[in-house]
């Protein structure tokens, strides 16, 4: 089903989860908040950088900024490439990648998205 109305966005609700995750003892060593486009709609995109369990980990995110209902035209798009962390056997990693290829792979990944000509 399509997006009827927004929650205020992905700064918001970063907002609205600070505290709490405060609490828990989560700090992240970089939190970037930035804006830009997906699909040449606005978008607003977190990088965060922070420690599990002594193993470096990266999670970026992006979102399509809604100004009106989400349509097939415009439909609402989030992204989110992580790196580092638990894997599927219960292990720790870190981030596999230096903090510039990392970004570098982000930023092709956004730019790559769009809407196909004659798809709506």
């Amino acid at each position: 089903s399509m997006v009827e109305k927004s929650d205020g966005g992905l700064f918001r609700r970063l907002d609205r989860k600070s505290g709490a995750l405060s609490k828990l003892g989560f700090t992240s060593d970089m939190n970037q908040r930035s804006t830009s486009s997906i699909a040449g709609r606005p978008a607003e995109e977190v990088r965060s950088q922070f420690n599990e369990r002594d193993h470096k980990v990266r999670v970026f995110t992006a979102e399509v900024v809604m100004g009106s209902p989400a349509s097939l035209a415009a439909p609402l798009v989030s992204v989110e490439m992580g790196m580092g962390g638990q894997v599927g056997s219960g292990e720790y990693v870190d981030a596999s990648m230096a903090d510039d290829e990392a970004l570098r792979l982000w930023e092709v990944i956004i730019k790559s998205i769009r809407v196909r000509p004659g798809s709506v």
